[in-house]
């Protein structure tokens, strides 16, 4: 029996607060002490990985001068290099998966933004983030969860917009 059974039974009977939550626990649907600690562990994960997806993008950017190319380029292969590793290697605990396929789809858009910034290759800014969206669908694929799928809609619909907002030859959609 889950909630929504347990809440329309409880619904349809008249049953009193305390007569729900027995029932509640009697059917198993209400987290335990182990469940909330699951939850805690895995949103603390993916908030580091994104912490260091971040802190990636200022630590190049804080470093751009005294950095050479391939010291940048180093250090963001690495980065990606190393998550993708972490993911591979811890791919029986799937919150760890998780946050390192985090850290490998920021890791990619930093690739690809440095990219395009080095090398100044006449891009549009949409074709960028359509790259990005390309180019991280497998870590979406491979640490499915919410929050990576979350991050890769946000970078589609971007693309998405940002094609359509621009002059075209069909003119201005929006």
């Amino acid at each position: 029996m889950n909630r929504t059974e347990v809440f329309e039974l409880a619904r349809l009977h008249g049953w009193s607060q305390p007569a729900l939550d027995e029932a509640l626990r009697a059917s198993g649907t209400t987290p335990d002490a182990r469940d909330w600690h699951a939850l805690a562990t895995r949103f603390t994960l993916v908030a580091g990985a994104l912490a260091l997806g971040v802190a990636l993008v200022f630590f190049v950017a804080y470093n751009w001068q005294e950095m050479g190319r391939f010291g940048r380029f180093g250090v963001l292969e690495g980065a990606l290099l190393v998550a993708i590793a972490l993911g591979v290697w811890r791919r029986e605990h799937a919150a760890q998966v998780h946050a390192a396929m985090v850290f490998a789809f920021l890791g990619t858009g930093v690739l690809l933004a440095f990219t395009g910034q080095t090398y100044q290759t006449g891009a549009d800014t949409w074709e960028l983030f359509a790259a990005w969206a390309i180019l991280g669908f497998p870590f979406v694929m491979a640490g499915w969860h919410g929050f990576v799928t979350t991050l890769w809609l946000i970078v589609v619909n971007l693309a998405l917009f940002l094609y359509f907002t621009m002059e075209s030859r069909w003119g201005r959609v929006f």
